[in-house]
């Protein structure tokens, strides 16, 4: 699937640095295989992709300004028939409470954040060749990591592509729904269209919908 599949699935070697406290921390190689260079063969075409994301369903309500508690749904066709391990792209910081597979539960995996942050959902059966899922997950964040402040009472969501249990971002593109309450001081942007709007007694809410796949979504939260 890649040295590296969050970043580029095409390249299959990768040789990573990893220690917090030296700058020279990151990736330091990331390229085809020789014998691909030699062939003249690296398509960078080729699709490794073992789902795809069709429509994704969130609810987000922000506490206060910089905490995030959620749930999300995610509708997927299989691309590779028989895998059973599906990986997602969520900060660490995320912690998932539950998953479940068409309404019933399902195993996911998802270590400490200091550990191994990445999360993982084990399916019961292999997947069926062209197949359609709906996979759900509740989440909140821990820690203040996941918005951030841009002065002035504005804040946006810092990771765009994993601020939710993400597919391929950027590789394929899916539909969103987007529920969002929030503090009522403060007015809420996402992507696609506006289509509710409004306050209650506590809190302010919105929600959005596109018309056209996207390749990611995110959201700004101020006094616009």
């Amino acid at each position: 699937r890649g040295g590296l599949p969050q970043y580029d699935p095409n390249e299959e070697v990768a040789l990573v640095y990893v220690n917090h406290s030296d700058r020279r921390e990151g990736i330091w190689y990331l390229s085809h295989l020789d014998s691909e260079w030699q062939a003249g063969a690296t398509d960078a075409e080729v699709d490794k992709r073992t789902v795809d994301a069709i429509h994704y369903a969130i609810e987000a309500e922000l506490l206060g300004e910089r905490n995030i508690q959620a749930t999300c749904r995610i509708r997927i066709r299989t691309v590779v028939a028989g895998e059973r391990v599906i990986k997602f792209g969520l900060l660490p910081n995320l912690r998932v409470s539950a998953a479940t597979l068409n309404g019933e539960p399902v195993t996911f995996i998802q270590e400490p954040r200091k550990q191994d942050g990445s999360l993982y959902v084990v399916m019961p059966e292999p997947l069926a060749e062209g197949a359609e899922y709906e996979l759900g997950f509740t989440y909140a964040s821990e820690g203040k990591k996941v918005i951030r402040s841009a002065g002035s009472g504005n804040f946006f969501v810092l990771a765009r592509t994993s601020w939710y249990p993400s597919l391929n971002s950027f590789r394929d593109r899916a539909t969103f729904e987007l529920s969002f309450r929030y503090p009522k001081k403060y007015s809420l942007v996402s992507v696609g269209n506006r289509v509710e709007e409004g306050k209650d007694k506590k809190v302010a809410y919105s929600k959005w919908s596109s018309e056209i796949p996207l390749a990611v979504a995110g959201f700004n939260l101020g006094r616009f």
